[in-house]
């Protein structure tokens, strides 16, 4: 939509007196501000971020407390007072309605209005060597719409410039212990400014080569996390002989800032491991409401299971990790190889013997299970993927609940890598 987000918003100089509903000059002290029902004091800025207090001479009444980028009025023709309320209640109004919330509520929650004084109201992730504008005004809330009772108030703020913008965004980018499953990632950036940083296949890359388009298209689409400071993480599962990107990059006012940083790698082909599953096997059958009419606590997991199961895996050698789980049976020529590895991987190791959580064969919900999982060994190399025969788990084949707890073994609860 045609609007600026809160860490990147517009407005401008030229046209900032007319949107004042005063037409006098009166409280206007130079070009760059006007106050009369506001106060803008301890003005402190930065390259990409600031921070002011807003004292307002009305301590009861309410007001909309913003900001934005100097030239969002010029471009979108808004150079009125009237046109400025109108564009901020329609955004407003649009936001909150994405949000699945009353617009006065959701004003308060994002902070943009506001009672009493607002200090240390920030601006953060913006551009260097550009003109931002802090803006109020009062407003009186009806129903679930508000209107306007005071003209715009308004400090107009120039980002510092930086030397060599483009080394301000800079980023180094490594990947170290490559294996055909995982790698460890650093990123190092240049300086402290919040960036993102993206991990995806070759393949997913967006065949795109202008930066503003790329950025625009992997935000849109992937969704990447920020982060702040050096980044070092293990990335996983990965597939062998694939090819991966690391994609980092700043990004404010719909645009990167800077160069768009990218760094491929290849994971190596799979060594086939020296352990292999022999079978997977469902050892015991435990009714979850005889378990909880024992065993209060194990009363919400009613909600998840109809039973607990007992599994026991047999390999040909000692394991130093074991990667399995139950799938549904209609998965089994759904899936490809590679899913599967996914699957697989996604989680922490799974013990063995161990208690899974499932679901019983019915008239109703007549489901069928297998089992498939993997072996590693002693150099972290893995077997080739292990399929089970299909199996359905019926009530009348379960065991007393009381060995449950005479068996002892804890119930599996997948803990994930990422």
């Amino acid at each position: 939509m045609m609007r600026r987000f809160f860490n990147y918003v517009a407005a401008v100089v030229v046209v900032a007196l007319t949107l004042s509903c005063t037409p006098s000059d009166e409280g206007v002290t130079d070009t760059n501000s006007y106050s009369k029902e506001f106060k803008f004091r301890n003005l402190v800025v930065g390259k990409t971020d600031f921070s002011i207090d807003v004292i307002a001479v009305n301590k009861q009444m309410e007001y909309i407390v913003y900001m934005s980028e100097v030239k969002y009025f010029v471009n979108n023709g808004i150079d009125t007072a009237q046109e400025l309320f109108e564009d901020d209640y329609i955004f407003f109004s649009d936001y909150a309605e994405r949000q699945e919330m009353g617009l006065h509520d959701f004003l308060v929650a994002a902070k943009w209005v506001a009672r009493g004084d607002s200090l240390g109201f920030k601006g953060a992730m913006l551009k260097p060597g550009t003109k931002y504008v802090v803006y109020c005004y009062g407003v009186e809330f009806e129903g679930d719409g508000y209107r306007a009772i005071t003209g715009v108030n308004y400090q107009v703020i120039t980002t510092e410039e930086v030397d060599d913008p483009e080394s301000y965004y800079k980023y180094d980018i490594s990947v170290s212990n490559i294996t055909p499953y995982s790698a460890d990632l650093t990123v190092v950036p240049a300086n402290d400014e919040p960036y993102y940083c993206l991990f995806i296949a070759k393949s997913q890359r967006p065949k795109i080569d202008d930066q503003e388009a790329l950025v625009t298209t992997l935000i849109q689409v992937f969704d990447p996390a920020r982060f702040e400071g050096e980044l070092h993480q293990t990335v996983s599962p990965l597939m062998p002989n694939k090819e991966y990107v690391v994609i980092a990059f700043n990004y404010g006012n719909g645009k990167p800032l800077g160069h768009v940083v990218e760094y491929e790698f290849k994971t190596p082909d799979k060594v086939e491991g020296a352990v292999n599953i022999l079978s997977i096997d469902v050892v015991k059958i435990f009714d979850i409401e005889e378990i909880a009419a024992i065993d209060a606590t194990y009363r919400p997991l009613i909600e998840q299971c109809d039973c607990l199961v007992s599994v026991d895996v047999k390999t040909d050698k000692p394991a130093k990790a074991l990667y399995y789980y139950w799938f549904y049976d209609n998965m089994r020529y759904e899936y490809s190889e590679e899913a599967y590895l996914e699957d697989l991987l996604l989680y922490e190791p799974t013990p063995s013997p161990t208690v899974l959580p499932l679901y019983y064969y019915t008239d109703e919900y007549p489901d069928s299970f297998f089992f498939a999982g993997m072996a590693e060994d002693g150099d972290g190399n893995l077997s080739d993927i292990y399929f089970g025969d299909s199996f359905e788990l019926r009530y009348e084949d379960r065991s007393p609940a009381e060995e449950f707890f005479s068996d002892g073994i804890e119930i599996y609860e997948p803990v994930s890598i990422m």
